[in-house]
This record gives C-alpha cells, sequence and structure tokens, in this order.
C-alpha cells in the first residue's frame, strides 16, 4: 500500500485502510456493515461500541472533567441507540500521567458515573495505565437490541424522505468550536460554554415504530454524517432546511458565527439522523409519543454519495482526530 500521513488519510481513509488489512478475519455477514458505527453479534440480539479520546483532542480548555467524562460515556451510547440497541453494560480503559492530581480523575470518573446512572448502563470494570503526556479513556459499551431490527446507515433509498431528533439541538456545538478556535472562549459566560449533550436513547422505540431505512447518529456534524449516509447507500443527498432555532441563529450572529457554517460542520450534537418513506404526519407522531422533536431536513436522491445544499455539493467534513485542529 501506498506510504501516507494519517493526516492525509483523515479517520474515514484511515479506517477503510485497517480493515482491508483485517479483512480475512472479519465475519462473512455481519448483522451490519463492518464500517457502520456498532457491530453487532449473538443473532444480531447484542451489540458493542468502543470510542476514544485523548484529553488534548477532545476536551475543551474550560470544560469540567465530569463534563468530559459525562461525553466519554454518550458517544458510544448514542451510536447504540441510533441503530435500535439499548445500552446495558460498560468497560474502560484509562490512561493516567504518573504525576496527574487523583483529584482530576476523580472528577472525570464522578461524571461517568453520572453518565451511566442516566442510561441505566452498569459498570463492570476496567483498566488503568500508565500515560505519557495527556489523560486518554477508552469506553466500550454493549447494548441489547430493542427495536424489531437494527438499522444500518446503507439503507437509505431514493424518495425517502431525511429526519433528524432536535434533543440537544444544532448550532451550539459549532459555536462553541469556533470561540475555541478563536481563543474567544476566555471572553464567553460560564453559561454559555457549558454544555452536556444526552444521547436520544428512547430512538430504539421509533424504529418500531415506523419503518427507518437507514439512521446514523450525528456526533462528527450534520454535514459528515450525512456524507457517510448517502456514500454508504449510495445514493445522494438534499439538504432543505437547516434544523436550527431561531434562538440559536440569534446567538450565532451576536458572536458572528455563520449560521451555516455551525450548523452542518459542527459536531457533538448525538442527535438521530434517519430516512423514511412513510408520510411525515406519521414520523411525527411517532417521535411525539416519545416526547421527542423531530424535524424533516431534506429528501434523498438518486446519485453517488454527494450532499447537497441550496443546489450546491457541500463538503462531508466535520471532526476528525487526524485532520481537524
Amino acid at each position: 500500500m501506498k506510504r501516507k500521513k494519517m493526516s492525509e488519510l483523515g479517520e474515514i481513509g484511515a479506517i477503510r485502510r485497517i480493515l482491508r488489512v483485517l479483512e480475512p478475519v472479519i465475519p462473512e455477514k455481519p448483522c451490519l456493515p463492518i464500517e457502520d458505527d456498532v457491530q453487532a453479534f449473538d443473532d444480531c440480539k447484542l451489540a458493542v461500541k468502543i470510542d476514544g479520546y485523548s484529553e488534548r483532542m477532545s476536551r475543551y480548555p474550560w470544560e469540567r472533567m465530569s463534563d468530559w467524562g459525562w461525553r466519554a460515556v454518550t458517544g458510544p451510547v448514542s451510536d447504540l441507540s441510533a441503530k435500535g440497541y439499548k445500552a446495558i453494560e460498560m468497560v474502560y480503559s484509562l490512561g493516567v500521567p504518573k504525576d496527574e492530581d487523583i483529584r482530576r480523575i476523580e472528577e472525570l470518573v464522578f461524571g461517568i458515573r453520572e453518565a451511566l446512572k442516566s442510561y441505566g448502563v452498569q459498570f463492570l470494570g476496567g483498566d488503568l495505565n500508565s500515560s505519557s503526556g495527556e489523560i486518554w479513556i477508552d469506553v466500550a459499551i454493549v447494548g441489547k437490541l430493542i427495536s424489531t431490527s437494527p438499522v444500518p446507515r446503507s439503507g437509505a433509498k431514493p424518495g425517502d424522505k431525511v429526519y433528524t431528533t432536535l434533543v440537544n439541538g444544532y448550532g451550539k456545538p459549532g459555536l462553541l468550536y469556533k470561540l475555541y478556535q478563536t481563543a474567544s472562549w476566555k471572553n464567553a459566560s460560564p453559561r454559555l460554554l457549558r454544555f452536556r449533550p444526552s444521547a436520544v436513547t428512547s430512538f430504539p422505540k421509533i424504529i418500531s415504530a415506523i419503518s427507518v431505512s437507514s439512521a446514523i447518529d450525528s456526533s462528527d456534524g450534520l454535514a459528515k454524517s450525512l456524507k457517510l449516509l448517502a456514500e454508504s447507500s449510495g445514493v445522494s443527498i438534499e439538504i432543505k432546511k437547516l434544523p436550527i432555532s431561531n434562538h440559536m441563529r440569534a446567538v450565532l450572529k451576536k458572536y458572528e458565527v455563520g449560521i451555516e457554517e455551525a450548523t452542518l460542520f459542527g459536531g457533538e450534537e448525538y442527535e438521530v439522523i434517519f430516512t423514511t418513506k412513510e408520510p411525515q404526519d406519521r414520523v411525527i407522531q411517532a417521535c411525539n409519543n416519545e416526547r421527542i422533536k423531530c424535524v424533516e431536513i431534506g429528501e434523498v436522491l438518486n446519485g453517488s454519495g454527494e450532499v447537497l445544499y441550496k443546489g450546491k455539493k457541500i463538503a462531508g467534513i466535520g471532526w476528525d482526530h487526524f485532520i481537524s485542529p
């Protein structure tokens, strides 16, 4: 294979090359495509998701350690929920520098405990390691199928409508990232900077109530998540409406952050993007029954992995551990 740096490949490109190496030991007929966000086993009744986080790359300088710990759990719970699974058990591996203050680790673990209690997930143990330079954590969570069947990100069909949940909302994560990039966060209020998103844990019930053809967690950003869904499904997607509130539009305007930029290229929203042919009133009713706001944002078209907005192709970029600054 051609020599390339990780920063040239990006996360998705690197994963695809790694999977080629592992191809001989990948199941012939997995429950979900191997590139999907979770992997299912035991006749699809169980699934597992693992996420890794390093402090330098995934914790904002103003962010409490407990909030970082909360997000470390929320990520895999969100991915499992988007596929139709309820998170049930967790293990982790934690790396800590030798000279780190144990109180910071206790605060991190306190946030993990808060998330586990909130999501009804049991802690089964973990591993503690010495690390060089920074704290890192890997979180693995097992989920059980509670929807009628798992939903891949590869099932979108032309004519499907595209929806997203609105539990945490879009715009604020993009704003926070912009404040971080420009160091403007130092002048922002603590209330604005505080953000503790929640996974949409009742989404499996929506899968059981209506026919959902594909679904994906939005934590890599709206544009990138739609790009992954379109590429996996062999279709294109046209965005017709940005899912952002009037209040957040006003906040973005105040901080001179572009509405389209913050909405499309944010990340950490932990919403669920899904596609369906069901009538809009049935979709909205299914969401309302679970006390979740859902909004139609676009349509699936014939194509080959493009995402369109205002009649033009947009870059499917979002958060990437090897490219994002």
